[in-house]
């Protein structure tokens, strides 16, 4: 889940630092201690990725332009949603895991319309349907991961 920088959102994290702390003070720690560590952290809404689901490198980010949007997801996921071919069916079922249909719940219409306006690509008429725009978005998103990680792959 991409960080917020509001008030709400820093007591959340303050809260949920507080908690994982508090699994880890004071205990010999063990795979049983990850474990609560992990269960806190979905507790608080984030995803756990399995080192199998980011090839031991963890998850990757796509922020927008502005940086108003964030998405955070694997880079399998990511090339799940970014192929060659038709990727609308794909990205509709990535949509639709629950930690991408989490942090997708959180973009306001107005925000994402703005970010999309800036490609060019679609009119005002299209830009009307939310749930398209969240597709899109997503699309992008995937996208841009797949990019960067073929521009590291060749340097």
């Amino acid at each position: 889940m991409p960080f917020k920088t509001d008030q709400a959102a820093a007591i959340h994290y303050g809260q949920t630092l507080c908690n994982i702390r508090d699994a880890l003070s004071g205990v010999q720690w063990s795979t049983d201690t990850l474990e609560k560590v992990a269960e806190i952290m979905r507790g608080a809404g984030f995803h756990i990725y399995d080192s199998d689901d980011c090839d031991g490198t963890g998850p990757r980010w796509y922020s927008s332009s502005s940086g108003a949007i964030e998405i955070q997801m694997s880079l399998e996921e990511a090339r799940s949603g970014s192929h060659q071919g038709q990727c609308d069916d794909d990205v509709a079922t990535l949509a639709k895991l629950p930690h991408i249909a989490a942090q997708l719940a959180e973009i306001e219409p107005k925000t994402l319309r703005h970010e999309l306006q800036d490609y060019g690509a679609w009119d005002e008429t299209a830009l009307a349907d939310h749930d398209e725009n969240l597709q899109r978005i997503l699309w992008i998103a995937c996208g841009d991961i797949v990019e960067n990680e073929n521009q590291k792959e060749e340097a």
